[in-house]
């Protein structure tokens, strides 16, 4: 005999269901909040991140952890970050963070209005800032909190005023990079350059390495140095076991430029890696012959598995 289920019980599922979607969609997401003066923005599940020394390793994270010090936040009270950074990394320049976790909110206003901190308002918000570190935050109405430069909160609160003013209503943020805005993934990253930095030597690297250590990525760091100038970056890691499965998106200024990058990657995948032998250790070298690419006109899709022996060790 079959045994139907009551419809009072599927009733209740669904607005289960439904209010746990509803609860998701509400659920204020760092990222969103990232002002469009921003060229590169780190997305971060840190309830992931933090226990995981590989992925620790990876990111510069030890000024975030400080910053956050100065107001007693733990680590296990945060759960999502976003961190960026304008052409200008510099304390003049554009950048910072939002969190997003279980801090209370009365808790962290308190500590702000404690004899540490000097404030001033910003369009009708209050932000504080720390004159012995330079750091400046505020808590925003979401209940995130945003901090870094000046420039980079100001931003921050003109976003929630405005969220057209969102990097994420931006090209290519919202085109070729949109799935790695949406990514769940532990780690994503993305980064559009301005056309008059497109040539310059080394800012895509150096806007990079203001989150990441390029080191601690092993052979993804290699991959990220060749591609070199991009109009747009975007990649995500994940983890499964002792692997690492990276996927990377970057958009060149021309299809020439992208066959070059696609040709010197392809090299590596060869026989003969006697060309690389002063740039990257054998083992990362080993590494590149499993990736995989493709090229449709100025865009270069790249697929690998970083294998945990492939990265640096971590530190203890």
């Amino acid at each position: 005999m079959k045994k139907h289920i009551p419809i009072q019980l599927l009733f209740v599922a669904l607005l289960t269901l439904v209010a746990a979607q509803a609860s998701a969609q509400r659920r204020p997401n760092p990222i969103t909040a990232v002002p469009r003066t921003a060229i590169a923005v780190a997305k971060i599940n840190w309830t992931v991140v933090r226990q995981d020394n590989y992925f620790r390793a990876m990111l510069k994270t030890e000024e975030l952890e400080r910053a956050l010090a100065q107001l007693d936040i733990a680590g296990n009270q945060l759960n999502e970050m976003a961190v960026f950074s304008g052409i200008n990394s510099t304390r003049m320049g554009t950048v910072g963070g939002i969190v997003r976790g279980t801090f209370g909110a009365a808790t962290v206003n308190a500590r702000l209005g404690s004899s540490n901190f000097t404030n001033y308002s910003y369009k009708g918000r209050r932000i504080y800032s720390n004159t012995s570190t330079g750091d400046y935050f505020t808590l925003l109405r979401s209940g995130m909190l945003a901090f870094g430069t000046q420039k980079a909160v100001e931003g921050v609160i003109d976003v929630e005023m405005n969220p057209r003013q969102s990097v994420t209503r931006e090209a290519p943020f919202n085109s070729v990079l949109a799935e790695f805005i949406d990514s769940r993934q532990p780690i994503s990253f993305v980064m559009g350059m301005p056309l008059e930095y497109q040539t310059v030597a080394d800012v895509g690297a150096k806007v990079i390495s203001t989150v990441f250590s390029l080191s601690g990525l092993g052979p993804l760091g290699f991959i990220l140095n060749t591609i070199g100038f991009p109009r747009a970056l975007g990649f995500s890691m994940a983890r499964q076991g002792t692997k690492f499965p990276t996927h990377l998106v970057a958009q060149m200024k021309d299809a020439t430029s992208a066959a070059l990058i696609s040709g010197t990657l392809s090299l590596a995948q060869t026989a003969n890696l006697s060309i690389l032998s002063n740039r990257m250790p054998e083992s990362d070298r080993e590494m590149l012959k499993n990736i995989s690419i493709t090229r449709t006109g100025s865009l270069l899709s790249i697929s690998m598995v970083l294998r945990q022996q492939d990265l640096p060790p971590p530190p203890r």
